[in-house]
C-alpha cells in the first residue's frame, strides 16, 4: 500500500470536483440594482473546459504514476508532471472565466493589475476551497514521490 500512496492522493482530487474551485474578480455583468455578478466554476467544469485540457493532463499524470509504480523509478518525473498539473489548474481561470471576446493579453493585464493593487483582497476570492484542497492533495502526492525517490536512492 505504501507504493500506491501517491496515486491515492491523486485520485482523492476526484472527490473535490463538485466543489467550487474558481471565482472571477472582474464582474461579468450587473443586476438591475447594480450588484455585480461574478462567474464561478467548479472542478468538473474546469476538467471538461477547453476540450478536456486539464482532464487530459490529469490522466497523463496518473499514467506516469502507474509507470513509476510498475518500474520503481522515475519518481522525479512523476513529481515534475504534478507540478505542471498545479500550474495548469492555477492558470486555467484566465482562459475559462473571463470572456473570450477580450484578448488574452488584456485579460492577463487586468487580472495582474487587480492582483497587485490589492493582493490581500483579490487573490483568495479567485481560488475557492476546491482548488486549495486539490492542490494540497497534489502537493502531498509530490512529497510522497520525493520521499520514495530518496528511499530508492538509499536502497541502490
Amino acid at each position: 500500500m505504501k507504493k500506491y500512496g501517491s496515486t491515492v492522493w491523486l485520485l482523492v482530487i476526484l472527490a473535490f470536483l463538485p466543489l467550487e474551485w474558481y471565482e472571477s474578480v472582474i464582474p461579468i455583468d450587473f443586476t438591475e440594482n447594480l450588484t455585480p455578478i461574478f462567474r464561478s466554476m467548479n472542478g468538473l467544469q474546469m476538467f471538461i473546459h477547453n476540450f478536456f485540457e486539464i482532464l487530459t493532463i490529469y490522466l497523463l499524470c496518473l499514467a506516469i504514476q502507474y509507470l513509476v509504480i510498475k518500474n520503481q523509478r522515475g519518481y522525479l518525473i512523476a513529481a515534475i508532471s504534478k507540478i505542471l498539473l498545479i500550474g495548469q489548474i492555477a492558470f486555467a481561470p484566465i482562459s475559462a472565466i473571463y470572456p473570450s471576446s477580450a484578448s488574452t493579453f488584456k485579460i492577463l493585464f487586468q487580472t495582474f493589475k487587480i492582483l497587485f493593487q490589492q493582493a490581500n483582497i483579490y487573490i483568495f476570492p479567485i481560488y475557492k476551497p476546491g482548488f486549495f484542497l486539490a492542490v494540497l492533495c497534489i502537493l502531498i502526492s509530490i512529497i510522497w514521490d520525493v520521499v520514495s525517490w530518496i528511499q530508492s536512492r538509499k536502497n541502490s
